[in-house]
């Protein structure tokens, strides 16, 4: 007997849903982080056409900005589609700029997917600030770190999809964004173009086994979703 793969396929489709809103908010560096300044950059975010989001962050004449400055989109899946395994995934493309006036730094961007209460932890105001913390139930991807070269011409990044860290999420909104963090006192600036979509993805395998004393038998598997 012998076994042929015929095919593997990758499908991916994007999808809109309701109820979804661009939201900002401010955090300060985590507490045992030396901190001079506070996160009052000037923030310049316009909603394209299409719902995608331009953004550009600035650090206002003689003042020392320090912290987090957290953009995101608030989704809320639709109940027919929560599902122990989710067909539906959040998906961020991201292009951006980064600089940072002190030598050999740069200011960090990272994405990421929140749950409701790990996002009403910040707060819109100055006077209120609290510190930035890894989420208890989302998580954080690294996009470029403090410590990575200036990025003085846009790049792109595209990610993430996580189901089996998700799926547990969508009883609830989820946030899913960026967050900018200046650790150095020098002036830090960002600016660039957000997109957030919820995607599906997966992979149809469809497996062929044949023998000289039958007709040529398939099956097809059940589809797959997969990390990226």
């Amino acid at each position: 007997m012998k076994t042929v793969l015929i095919f593997i396929a990758l499908l991916s489709v994007t999808a809109s849903c309701a109820a979804d809103d661009w939201y900002l908010r401010r955090a300060l560096l985590p507490e045992d982080a030396e901190t001079e300044g506070r996160p009052q950059w000037e923030v310049d975010i316009e909603e394209q056409d299409d719902g995608d989001l331009s953004f550009e962050i600035t650090e206002p004449e003689d003042v020392t900005c320090q912290g987090a400055i957290l953009i995101a989109k608030r989704i809320m899946l639709p109940a027919s589609l929560r599902r122990d395994k989710p067909v539906l995934l959040p998906r961020i493309e991201l292009n951006y700029t980064s600089e940072c006036a002190a030598e050999d730094a740069s200011g960090y961007v990272g994405a990421f997917v929140l749950s409701q209460d790990d996002w009403e932890r910040y707060t819109e105001g100055d006077e209120t600030d609290v510190p930035w913390e890894d989420p208890e139930e989302g998580f954080v991807r690294d996009v470029h770190k403090d410590s990575d070269p200036d990025v003085t011409k846009p790049e792109t990044w595209t990610g993430p999809r996580y189901p089996h860290r998700i799926r547990y999420l969508y009883d609830g909104p989820i946030y899913v964004g960026i967050v900018l963090k200046g650790l150095h006192v020098a002036e830090e600036t960002w600016t660039g173009e957000l997109q957030v979509r919820l995607s599906e993805i997966r992979i149809p395998r469809w497996t062929a086994t044949w023998r000289t004393d039958n007709p040529l038998a398939s099956t097809l598997n059940d589809d797959i979703i997969i990390d990226e």
